[in-house]
C-alpha cells in the first residue's frame, strides 16, 4: 500500500464489507468487497437475505463523489460536470475522453445530483479502467477551462453550446418541462434548486463564477472514491496509480484552494465579472396552484410505494398529485405537490391524511437510485446514501409534517428560444482542414497479453458483440427511416435510398448503411475509430450539437451515423461526408486507432471459447489500414450521393 494511505474504516453488513483508506491529501477511498456482483442493496436497512452464490465479478468499478451544493438555477455544477470531462492539463485535447470511450473497453460517464456530482467509470480491463481513471482524476482537479470552453459546451448566448441543446431537448418532454416550471416557480426558502439548470438560466454563467465554485468543491479533501475491484491485490496498485496523479497535480497534503491559474486562460475581465441575468422570472396565470408539503427522507420510499393509490384519492378530490423526485433539499426533505384550486387543497389534504393514517408509517433509509443509471453505478450510489446518513433516520411524525398548511406557488413561464438554422457552410466545412487531434492512448497497451479470464462479459450475439443501441431520441426518425425504405419515393424527409440511406428532422440527422457479412467486422471497426476522430466529433466539440456518434447495430447490419438535438441537422449529412473525407486522410490517426479498435473488439469477446478467439483474432489480422481507409471513402461516397 502506498504510505501515502492510510486504513480508516471498516464497514461489514451481512453481504459486503467496505474498507476505507485516507490520503494524505485527504480524498477517501472505499473499497466495496463482496460475492459476485454488488447486491442490490436495498432502501430500508443494510441487506440481511444471503445471496445465491455467484461468479466471481472481474469488472473494475469506481465512483468519485463531491459534494456540489447548488446555490441558484443557473446549473452551474452541471456545466462544471461537463467542463471537467472536457479536458485537463494532463489531457488538453477535447477529444481524448471519446477516444477512451471509443477505443477501449472502458464506460465513462457522470451525474449531477442534487448534492452531489458522480464521476464513474467501469471496465473488464485493469489497463483500460486505470487510464479512464488517471483521466478523471486530472479532469477532476486540473480541468483546462477558458473562455471558449464555455461558451462551446455550456451555452454562447445564442444557440450553441452542448448543454444548452441538452436542455432544450429535455424541455420538449412535458413532464421535465412541468418539473422545472415548478422548481422555478418555487419560491419558499427551503426550495430545490434546478441544479442541472434551465435553457434560459445558462446566461448567468461566467468564467469566474465557475472557476471560483471549482476552487472552492473540487479539492482532494473534499472526493470520496468508491471503489469495486476483482480482488484486494489491486488496492496497492490503485493507490500507486492515485498517489502518482495526486502528487502530480501537487495534491499530496491537503490544500485551502486548488490553484487554477495556469489552466485558466486570462480572457477579457467582463468574462470573469459580468452576469447576464436574463429577464425577470415570470409565471403563468392559472385558477389552479401548486401545494407542497415538506416531508423528511425517511418516508421517501413509503410515498413511492403508496403513490399510486395516492393518485388515485387525490384524483376524486379533483387535483392532481404530482410525480416525486427523489431530489433532497438542504434539510433533507423532499416535496410532496399537488396541483389544486385553493377552495379544493383543503380536502385534499384531508384525503392524505385519512389514507396515510391507515398505513404502516415507519421511516427507512431513501432509496435514490435512478432508472438512468447502470445498475452497478446506482447500486453504489445506493451504497453512499446508507454510509452517510449511518442507518439514521430523523423520527418526525409524517402525519404531523402533513396536517401543516401546504406552501403555495406558482408555474414559472420558461421561454422557449426560437431555433436559428445556419445556412452558410463555408465556416463548417473549414473546420475539417484542420489538423486532427493526436491519440492520447499509449499504443503500448496493444501489446499487452489478453487473457481469457479477464472478462466475464455475455453480450455475445450472433457470433459477435452486441453494442449499444440508437438513443431514444431518434427512434421515431429511425423507424419513419426504415418504412421510406420501403417506398423510396416517397419526400419525407429527404430520404436517398440507395446503400446508404439519410433522413432528418428539425434537430436531428441520421444515417443508415447496410453492411454485407463479410464486411461486419470492418463496419465495426469504424464505428469505433470514427468515435474517436476530432474531425468526426467537430459539431459536439464546437456545441453545434448534444451528441454526434457511429455504431454498429448487429442484428439489423447497419453502421448508424447520427447527431442529436443538432442546430445543422439540415446540413450535417454535407458536414460528415466532408469529415469522413478527412479522416480517410490522416494516416497516422488510421493505424494508431485500427490497432486499439480491434483491441477492443477482442477484449469485448474474451467470453467466447478460445477456437472463436483464435478465429476472430485471423479474421482481423486480415483487415489493415488500406481496408480501413476504403471504406470510410465508400461510405463518404455514398452519402455525398
Amino acid at each position: 500500500m502506498s504510505s501515502h494511505f492510510q486504513q480508516e474504516e471498516v464497514l461489514n453488513f451481512p453481504e459486503y464489507a467496505a474498507t476505507g483508506y485516507r490520503h494524505s491529501s485527504g480524498l477517501l477511498h472505499l473499497d466495496i468487497k463482496q460475492q459476485g456482483s454488488l447486491p442490490s442493496l436495498n432502501s430500508q436497512t443494510a441487506p440481511h437475505s444471503t445471496p445465491e452464490p455467484k461468479k466471481k465479478s472481474t469488472a473494475y468499478i469506481a465512483v468519485f463523489f463531491i459534494k456540489t451544493p447548488s446555490h441558484d438555477d443557473s446549473g452551474l455544477t452541471h456545466a462544471l460536470e461537463h467542463l471537467v470531462f472536457r479536458r485537463s492539463k494532463a489531457y488538453p485535447h477535447l477529444s481524448t475522453l471519446f477516444q477512451l470511450t471509443s477505443l477501449t473497453s472502458a464506460s465513462i460517464n457522470a451525474s449531477t445530483l442534487d448534492e452531489y456530482t458522480c464521476f464513474h467509470c467501469t471496465s473488464d480491463n485493469r489497463y483500460d479502467f486505470e487510464l479512464a481513471l488517471e483521466y478523471l482524476i486530472h479532469g477532476i482537479l486540473s480541468p483546462v477551462i477558458t473562455q471558449d470552453d464555455l461558451t462551446q459546451e455550456v451555452y454562447d448566448g445564442n444557440h450553441c453550446g452542448v448543454i444548452f441543446q441538452e436542455l432544450k431537448g429535455c424541455e420538449r418532454k412535458p413532464d421535465h418541462l412541468e418539473q422545472m416550471q415548478i422548481l422555478r416557480g418555487d419560491t419558499a426558502p427551503q426550495r430545490i434548486h434546478c441544479y442541472g439548470g434551465v435553457s434560459n438560466t445558462l446566461g448567468q454563467l461566467t468564467l469566474g463564477s465557475i472557476i471560483e465554485y471549482h476552487q472552492t468543491h473540487y479539492q482532494a479533501s473534499k472526493i470520496e472514491l468508491f471503489t469495486v475491484l476483482p480482488d484486494n491485490n489491486e488496492i496497492a496498485q490503485l493507490h500507486g496509480l492515485l498517489d502518482k496523479a495526486l502528487t502530480r497535480l501537487g495534491q499530496s497534503k491537503p490544500s485551502a484552494k486548488t490553484d487554477l491559474s495556469t489552466s485558466v486562460a486570462k480572457s477579457d475581465a467582463s468574462a470573469h465579472t459580468s452576469s447576464e441575468k436574463g429577464e425577470a422570472q415570470t409565471y403563468q396565470e392559472s385558477p389552479e396552484k401548486i401545494y407542497t408539503w415538506w416531508l423528511d427522507s425517511g418516508y421517501l420510499n413509503l410515498i413511492l410505494a403508496q403513490f399510486d393509490e395516492l393518485v388515485a384519492l387525490v384524483d376524486k378530490a379533483g387535483t392532481k398529485i404530482l410525480a416525486i423526485s427523489t431530489d433532497f433539499n438542504k434539510l433533507q426533505q423532499f416535496a410532496l405537490r399537488v396541483i389544486s384550486r385553493p377552495n379544493q387543497i383543503q380536502q385534499t389534504q384531508e384525503t392524505l391524511l385519512h389514507y396515510l393514517s391507515t398505513q404502516n408509517l415507519e421511516p427507512t433509509i431513501p432509496d435514490r437510485r435512478n432508472p438512468r443509471y447502470p445498475e452497478q453505478i446506482n447500486n453504489i450510489i445506493q451504497f453512499h446514501t446508507l454510509r452517510n446518513t449511518h442507518f439514521k433516520v430523523k423520527q418526525c411524525d409524517l402525519l404531523e409534517q402533513l396536517k401543516q398548511p401546504p406552501l403555495s406557488s406558482r408555474l414559472a413561464h420558461i421561454q422557449t428560444n426560437g431555433k436559428k438554422i445556419h445556412d452558410n457552410l463555408s465556416a463548417l466545412k473549414a473546420v475539417f482542414s484542420s489538423v486532427h487531434e493526436p491519440l492520447a492512448i499509449p499504443s503500448a497497451i496493444c501489446q499487452v497479453q489478453l487473457k481469457h479470464y479477464e472478462s466475464k462479459t455475455s453480450s455475445a450475439v450472433s457470433g459477435y458483440c452486441k453494442q449499444s443501441k440508437l438513443p431514444q431520441p431518434l427512434h421515431i426518425l429511425y423507424l419513419k427511416l426504415n418504412q421510406l425504405k420501403e417506398n423510396e419515393h416517397s419526400p419525407a424527409f429527404n430520404v436517398n435510398v440507395t446503400k446508404a440511406s439519410q433522413a432528418k428532422s428539425e434537430e436531428h440527422w441520421l444515417c443508415s448503411v447496410s453492411i454485407d457479412s463479410d464486411e461486419q467486422l470492418t463496419a465495426w471497426l469504424t464505428s469505433f475509430v470514427l468515435g474517436a476522430s476530432s474531425l468526426f466529433l467537430q459539431p459536439r466539440l464546437s456545441g453545434e450539437c448534444y451528441s454526434i456518434a457511429s455504431l454498429y447495430l448487429s442484428d439489423t447490419k447497419e453502421l448508424i451515423l447520427y447527431s442529436a438535438f443538432d442546430i445543422n441537422a439540415s446540413s450535417r449529412g454535407e458536414t460528415v461526408s466532408n469529415s469522413l473525407k478527412g479522416i480517410s486522410e490522416e494516416t497516422a490517426f488510421i493505424t494508431g486507432a485500427l490497432s486499439l479498435a480491434k483491441r477492443k473488439l477482442q477484449i469485448l469477446h474474451l467470453a467466447f471459447d478460445i477456437d472463436k478467439q483464435k478465429e476472430l483474432k485471423s479474421n482481423l489480422n486480415q483487415i489493415t489500414d488500406k481496408t480501413l481507409v476504403g471504406f470510410i471513402r465508400e461510405i463518404q461516397r455514398l452519402i455525398t450521393r
